[in-house]
This record gives structure tokens, C-alpha cells and sequence, in this order.
């Protein structure tokens, strides 16, 4: 493994023991039994790659910080539990629109934060229906932090900010896969159990950030002709400053980049036995989402 690799896979392992050390409280979330099944497997999956490369699995200790509160939490507090049962329907959609984080909210002026946060929990209301983990009572919730907020015109409180590490190698694509339940259970942690919050923040801290992490640029990989999802594509991307950022899809086909520099990019994408492609002029900024569908053609 990279030093990177590294990195990632000691916050890997701290979140592991966090899901020990508080199993009684996480147990009882309707999400969680799936998304700690899915992050079991994959970080199996991974030991057993590890092994075969004789590399030391070390497991590392927790430590803990302060939480804090805006009218941005009330929100994002139920988006991120809808985000959670809209990935679990396969609703991408739906789960793209719930998963801001609190500075979509916070860090931007009164009359926006108001928009944005009435937007996200008129989304939350029109799919209730679907959404089973949510109930009037949180609509209600949000209906009346949002009242308050314009009433009162509470300032907003610095959030917590995000880096992420990338691998290489063929490690990596099997560290993306953690990532997607491992960032579900932290979304649940924050919805659920605010004050244990802070301690997931520190103790899957890759680098030098921590929190939920930032969702900047979603790729949907198939094939041309049949449509399939294409699982372990390669991807680089490469801003203004080297080195690139390599990530892979997912089972799902899904390659997401997450917490990057604001700035134009290219996108590379390569696949054993498929065309290259190349995808320029990328533009990725703070609070936006790119959304790109790629069809890889095969070779004949």
C-alpha cells in the first residue's frame, strides 16, 4: 500500500472499532444493519488482500472533540438518514439531492440558506412515502428550525471541513468500496447520534480533514452496447496540480469524487479490453454536484 493507502485504511479501522464501541446505540437505526453488513464485507475483503501481501494490520485508537449546532443541522440531520434509505431503494436521484453537506447550508447568506433549506426538506416531504426512516414529526422539525431561523436570523456556525486521501494500485478500488457504507454509517452517526458525532469526525480522520465527506462529482459507468454497470473502471483525474486523483467504480458502476480543489479537470477512464475515454474541461466547485453518464465502447 501507498502511504495514502495507509492513511485511509487506519480510519478504516477506527471506524470499524467506533461501530464496536457503540454498537447498543447504533444497532437500534433501521439503516444501519445493511450498511454495517456492506462495510464488514468489504473491509474483509480487503483484510484478506492485505494478507496476501503480507502487509500488518494494525488497528488504532479513538479520541474525541466538541459538537456544534446551526439551523443547517436540523436539516442535514434528516437528509442525511433520507440519503441513506434513497441509497439503500437505488434511487441515486433522490440520494444525490440529500447529500449536502451542512456548509450547502451554513456557509453562504441568510436569504439562500433559507431556499436551499426549504428546498431539501420540500424533498424530504414530497417522498415520505419512500423514505421510511423519516416521519411528520421531523417535517414538522425542519418546517419549524427554518420559521426560526428566519425569524430570528441566527448566524451560522463554522462546519467541518473535509479532505480525503486517494490510492493506487489495486488496492484502491477496494477502499472506494468501503467508502460507500463507511460515509453512510457517519451519515447516520450524525443524524441520529449528534453526540457521538464529533467522535466519528476524529476517529475516521484521513489526513488532515474530517467529517462527512463532500460529494463533488459522480461517475456512472456502462457498456455502450448492453448497458451493464462496469465495476473497477479506472479513473484519473488530473487538475492544475499533479498528482492525479485515481479512483475506481464501484460494484455499482459508480465512481465518486469527493472534497477536491475547485478548478477545471480532465477526466481518464480506463478498463481492460475498452476504448479509453477522455473527458475535458471538467469544472468542479464547492456545493456543486457533476453528474457524467460514460459509455465505454468495447474493442473488436
Amino acid at each position: 500500500m501507498t502511504d495514502e493507502q495507509q492513511l485511509r485504511y487506519a480510519a478504516d479501522q477506527r471506524a470499524k472499532q467506533f461501530c464496536i464501541d457503540h454498537n447498543g446505540a447504533l444497532i437500534a437505526l433501521e439503516e444501519y444493519a445493511a450498511e454495517k453488513t456492506n462495510f464488514d464485507a468489504e473491509m474483509l475483503a480487503l483484510a484478506n488482500a492485505l494478507e496476501k501481501q503480507g502487509v500488518e494490520i494494525v488497528a488504532i485508537a479513538a479520541d474525541k472533540k466538541v459538537d456544534k449546532k446551526t439551523m443547517g443541522d436540523a436539516i442535514i440531520k434528516y437528509a442525511l438518514r433520507g440519503s441513506v434509505k434513497a441509497h439503500q431503494l437505488g434511487n441515486l436521484s433522490l440520494e444525490l439531492g440529500l447529500s449536502h453537506p451542512v456548509t450547502y447550508i451554513t456557509e453562504t447568506d441568510d436569504q439562500t440558506a433559507i431556499t436551499r433549506s426549504t428546498a431539501m426538506k420540500k424533498l424530504m416531504k414530497d417522498n415520505i412515502g419512500i423514505l421510511t426512516n423519516l416521519i411528520n414529526a421531523n417535517i414538522l422539525e425542519m418546517e419549524g428550525a427554518i420559521t426560526e431561523f428566519t425569524n430570528e436570523k441566527n448566524k451560522p456556525k463554522q462546519a467541518i471541513e473535509v479532505k480525503k486521501a486517494t490510492g493506487t494500485d489495486l488496492i484502491g478500488p477496494l477502499l472506494d468500496e468501503i467508502d460507500v457504507p463507511r460515509d453512510n454509517i457517519g451519515k447516520l452517526v450524525h443524524s441520529y447520534l449528534p453526540t457521538l458525532a464529533d467522535e466519528w469526525d476524529r476517529v475516521t480522520k484521513v489526513g488532515s480533514g474530517t467529517g462527512v465527506r463532500h460529494l463533488r462529482m459522480i461517475v456512472i459507468y456502462t457498456d455502450f452496447a448492453t448497458g451493464v454497470h462496469l465495476v473497477h473502471v479506472h479513473g484519473s483525474l488530473a487538475g492544475a496540480e499533479p498528482p492525479p486523483i485515481i479512483k475506481y467504480s464501484t460494484k455499482t458502476g459508480n465512481l465518486r469524487v469527493k472534497d477536491v480543489a475547485n478548478g477545471n479537470y480532465i477526466l481518464t477512464s480506463t478498463f481492460p479490453g475498452y476504448t479509453p475515454d477522455v473527458q475535458s474541461n471538467i469544472g468542479l466547485e464547492a456545493d456543486k454536484l457533476v453528474r457524467l453518464e460514460i459509455k465505454l465502447h468495447k474493442i473488436v
